[in-house]
C-alpha cells in the first residue's frame, strides 16, 4: 500500500491518458464521418506521440482513445 505516485514508481506502471472524442452521430451531423474519424485519430495520435517520448497507444474504441505514458514523462505534464 503507498500512494499513486509511489506505486507508479515501484511498478514502473505509468499513466493512462483517456482521450473522449465527439460521438459518430456528432461527427456525422456536421460532415462525412468516414473521412473525419481517421484524420481526428491520427491527429491525436501525432500530437501524443510527438510531446510524449515513449507514449503507446492502448485502445482506440469508439468515442474514446488511450495511451499509456511513462512515468519518467510526469516532469514534461503541465499542472
Amino acid at each position: 500500500v503507498g500512494s499513486s505516485l509511489f506505486l507508479k514508481k515501484a511498478y514502473g506502471v505509468g499513466y493512462q491518458l483517456t482521450i473522449a472524442k465527439k460521438a459518430e452521430q456528432e461527427i456525422i451531423a456536421e460532415t462525412d464521418a468516414k473521412e473525419i474519424e481517421p484524420e481526428i485519430d491520427n491527429k491525436l495520435k501525432e500530437i501524443v506521440m510527438n510531446n510524449v517520448a515513449h507514449a503507446k497507444l492502448l485502445s482506440n474504441v469508439g468515442t474514446e482513445i488511450s495511451f499509456q505514458l511513462p512515468i519518467g514523462a510526469s516532469e514534461n505534464f503541465i499542472t
